[in-house]
C-alpha cells in the first residue's frame, strides 16, 4: 500500500511537531532544574546564616515557605522530566512506524 505524498507530508509535520515539543520540554525541563538548583543554594545561604541569628529571630515560617516551594518546584521538575521521557518514547514508536511504512512502500 503505497504512502501518498500528502500522508508522507502530514507524517512529517507531525514528526516535526514532536520534536519541537521535546525540545520545548528539554528546555523546560533545564530551566527548572537550575531554579531548583539555584533554590536549594538559598536555603542552605539561609540556613547558614540562621546559625548566627539569635533562635527568637529565626524566620521559621520563611524557611519553611522556602523548603515547600523548593519541593513543588522539584515535583514539577519530576513530572516534566517524565513527561520528555514518555514524549521521546511516543516520538521513538511513532519514527519506527512511518519508517516501517516507508519501508513497506518502498519494497
Amino acid at each position: 500500500m503505497p504512502l501518498s505524498d500528502e500522508d508522507f507530508q502530514r507524517f512529517q509535520n507531525e514528526l516535526l511537531r514532536l520534536r519541537t515539543e521535546k525540545y520545548q520540554l528539554e528546555e523546560q525541563t533545564k530551566r527548572l532544574t537550575t531554579e531548583n538548583v539555584q533554590l536549594k543554594s538559598q536555603i542552605e545561604t539561609y540556613e547558614k546564616d540562621s546559625i548566627r541569628l539569635p533562635t527568637k529571630m529565626l524566620p521559621f515560617k520563611i524557611m519553611r515557605n522556602s523548603s515547600r516551594d523548593v519541593d513543588d518546584v522539584q515535583r514539577k521538575n519530576d513530572a516534566l522530566t517524565q513527561k520528555v521521557h514518555t514524549q521521546e518514547e511516543e516520538f521513538r514508536l511513532q519514527n519506527e512506524t512511518m519508517m516501517h511504512e516507508l519501508n513497506e512502500v518502498n519494497k
